[in-house]
């Protein structure tokens, strides 16, 4: 067994924030695992989080290694994994964005967990819905569009902070208002958002007639 005390040895960082990055269970054949001082264990990968990685041999017994105590070929099998369980899931999520249909929420810690999940940011639009005719223009002409909706479903969370004249829940109308202070929002004006809640690039203020492409090439400008 795998005994020795750990060997610091230096890492590529693109190996160490890859590896870092992944934290899963995986299931893998058995096979052999070498220390850095060259002494070798037959054991399987059954988990890795962080620079830990647990290996289990064919007995059942259980055990931690650091990755700094694996040797060169080990740390690039560890890094081909979790690219391909990264690539794996980018896979998954590109299936699901293939199929979604973005919805607008009016529950600002709902689109930032939904912008969380996703891996997309969240665009952010305060509208005066029954009062201002630049607000009403804006969803009309640009936000109803099929082509700014098939944008969205890939590549967008949807929240809408509106502040009407009309009757509103209570909750929603003390949400927007704070949101508004925050990104000093306007009427009509958007902001795109983290998934953290902090805003990438310059809002977009006011409308004078843009088309849903303009809107777009901001949004990925702003996005980068």
């Amino acid at each position: 067994m795998l005994r020795t005390k750990p060997t610091l040895i230096s890492m590529k960082r693109a190996a160490t924030a890859i590896f870092l990055a992944a934290i899963a269970s995986v299931s893998a054949a058995t096979r052999t695992w070498t220390n850095t001082e060259g002494k070798t264990v037959e054991a399987e990968l059954v988990s890795r989080d962080g620079d830990t990685v647990m290996l289990q041999t064919r007995n059942g017994r259980k055990f931690p290694y650091k990755l700094s105590q694996l040797s060169e070929a080990d740390r690039e099998f560890l890094k081909q994994e979790a690219e391909r369980s990264e690539a794996e899931e980018k896979t998954r999520n590109d299936a699901a964005l293939g199929s979604r249909k973005a919805k607008w929420h009016e529950d600002f810690d709902e689109s930032l967990a939904e912008a969380k999940k996703l891996g997309l940011p969240v665009l952010l639009v305060f509208s005066g819905s029954d009062w201002c005719s630049y607000c009403i223009k804006l969803e009309k002409e640009v936000l109803d569009k099929k082509e700014f909706m098939e944008f969205a479903n890939r590549k967008l969370v949807l929240m809408k902070a509106d502040l009407p004249q009309g009757r509103q829940r209570a909750s929603i109308t003390q949400q927007n208002e704070k949101l508004k202070k925050t990104y000093k929002g306007g009427f009509p004006s958007m902001h795109l958002l983290d998934s953290e809640g902090k805003q990438q690039g310059e809002s977009w203020r006011g409308y004078g007639g843009n088309p849903p492409s303009e809107i777009i090439r901001w949004i990925e400008g702003a996005a980068k």
